[in-house]
């Protein structure tokens, strides 16, 4: 089954825990700031680029993500790896109505293999 994701303005937030509490504040707030000044519809934020999972910056992704959803827009998490998964269902934190995805082509239905 393919999926049918209709096609709008989307941002790719490549996501870090190398910085501060109050750094990673600012910057979900400027990343709102943003996503609401260019209307942007889909929000893909991406962690694959993030090596050590601390649990205190995940809470701050996820409010971020939660936020851009009550907003009206779509939001998708990618690129989590394994370790980090284990991590997160060991947190505690809620994941009802949370799809997580490998990439942005599966979220939007895209397929390489031959």
């Amino acid at each position: 089954m393919e999926k049918q994701i209709k096609s709008g303005v989307t941002l790719t937030v490549t996501l870090s825990c190398h910085t501060t509490t109050s750094e990673l504040l600012d910057n979900n707030r400027n990343t709102l700031n943003f996503i609401d000044s260019h209307h942007i519809e889909i929000v893909i934020l991406d962690f694959s680029a993030v090596n050590v999972i601390e649990l205190t910056f995940m809470k701050l992704y996820f409010d971020l993500f939660r936020t851009i959803q009550v907003s009206g827009r779509r939001a998708y998490f990618v690129g989590i790896r394994p370790a980090h998964a284990l991590i997160l269902v060991e947190s505690g934190i809620d994941f009802s109505g949370i799809k997580f995805y490998r990439d942005a082509d599966e979220i939007f239905g895209r397929s390489y293999a031959s």
